[in-house]
């Protein structure tokens, strides 16, 4: 009897952790917007969804600054479904350097978001992505 249970623990954690993985796919396409707050080296800060925002596609992710008039360009390579590198793709802006690399980890996924911790030259950051299309 305790041989079935494990093995019924087993094979549950196999289909969650599937769905999971396979829900994390949705992310590589589209366009995506920051929850109202994300953590940086430890510091909280509060984020107005209408001033930036994402878009992913052709192996490119692009961060929009629409009231600043500028955007960020980044090449946008997949080791898994996920984990991901992002390497900067054009001249110098804020504190990013072209070829500088931030790698990323989903740490949990939703059916419309997901949950990131990302580690660059500057520190950690972990935050929130919600897919709005």
């Amino acid at each position: 009897m305790t041989k079935i249970k494990v093995l019924f623990l087993l094979s549950a954690l196999v289909v969650i952790y599937g769905c999971a993985s396979e829900s994390c796919e949705d992310f590589t396409e589209g366009k995506f917007k920051h929850a109202s707050t994300f953590k940086f080296n430890d510091s909280t800060y509060y984020v107005d969804s209408n001033s930036f925002y994402i878009t992913r596609e052709k192996g490119y992710q692009v961060e929009h600054f629409p009231q600043l008039n500028k955007e960020s360009r980044y090449v946008i390579a997949w080791k898994s479904a996920s984990e991901y590198y992002l390497i900067k793709d054009a001249e110098k802006n804020s504190s990013f350097d072209k070829g500088d690399t931030i790698n990323v980890e989903i740490t949990d996924c939703e059916a419309n978001s997901y949950r990131y911790t990302s580690t660059s030259k500057n520190g950690v950051m972990e935050g929130e992505l919600i897919k709005i299309k």
